[in-house]
């Protein structure tokens, strides 16, 4: 299973990120959600980053979102 990210900045600009969704990284995911709505709704200055394994990170200032859609996709988690 994964969750993705659809994030719409102020510039315009589109990103999708996929993070694949374990055992271990569960609670971790649920707090990215919540930093997000948390930031979306009060206005909390936030940074998210995205891990790509082996190759770093997307880092993603909260501050210049204006959009974020969420969305469960089933089956593998590779």
């Amino acid at each position: 299973m994964k969750m993705k990210f659809d994030f719409l900045f102020k510039n315009g600009t589109n990103e999708t990120f996929e993070q694949p969704i374990t055992e271990e990284n569960h609670s971790a995911v649920l707090e990215v959600l919540e930093t997000i709505e948390t930031s979306m709704r009060e206005g909390i200055e936030a940074c998210i980053i995205f891990e790509k394994e082996g190759h770093g990170g997307h880092y993603v200032r909260m501050s210049e979102v204006v959009r974020v859609t969420t969305d469960v996709i089933e089956g593998d988690s590779r």
